[in-house]
């Protein structure tokens, strides 16, 4: 029961609710709903592979500038970069809850047939807590490189767009491995 209190309190600080909503992209539900499906889609396509998720990258952005009237400014170009980056964080927590629940529902399988008890949902929680401290840090470092000119407003959504899509190709990969649930 503990450690099923710990992961709650570990999604809830790692995960603010902070839900893609349509006000968030472009004031428009319906785009924001097929941009995501378009991710979902093509994500679900490159079933834990890097390289195919990466093929992912600047769709929802592409979507999102192509919906632009009139030349599209560099902060325009941000600021679709930013929604995108929305979308692949929300896939991302979705694959972080289900990889919770994996790694309680073994733990606590464990302790009902009597043996060791396993630290799967603290190991869990503990790579995916580093994992977000070193996509921060390396996006801030991407970032740091463009900070004498306008680029730097492209160059992190970009980044965690980049990292995020290759941390759910690697626990799409994981949950395949593992036999996760998969939603």
């Amino acid at each position: 029961m503990r450690l099923h209190f710990a992961a709650l309190i570990f999604a809830v600080t790692l995960f603010p609710a902070s839900s893609i909503s349509a006000d968030d992209y472009d004031g428009s539900s319906a785009a924001m709903a097929t941009d995501l499906a378009d991710v979902q889609a093509c994500m679900a396509k490159a079933d834990g592979a890097g390289d195919a998720a990466r093929a992912c990258l600047h769709r929802a952005a592409d979507a999102c500038v192509k919906r632009i009237a009139g030349n599209v400014s560099h902060a325009a170009k941000g600021a679709c970069l930013q929604r995108e980056t929305r979308i692949f964080q929300q896939l991302y927590r979705d694959r972080v809850m289900i990889g919770l629940d994996w790694a309680y529902r073994s733990d606590a399988d464990e302790v009902d047939a009597l043996r060791t008890i396993s630290d799967r949902l603290p190991t869990f929680m503990a790579t995916e807590t580093t994992w977000q401290s070193y996509a921060e840090a390396e996006c801030r470092m991407e970032m740091l490189q463009w900070s004498n000119g306008n680029a730097d407003m492209v160059a992190r959504p970009a980044c965690q767009s980049r990292l995020y899509a290759e941390r759910i190709a690697l626990l799409d990969s994981l949950a395949k491995q593992q036999g996760w649930i998969r939603r």
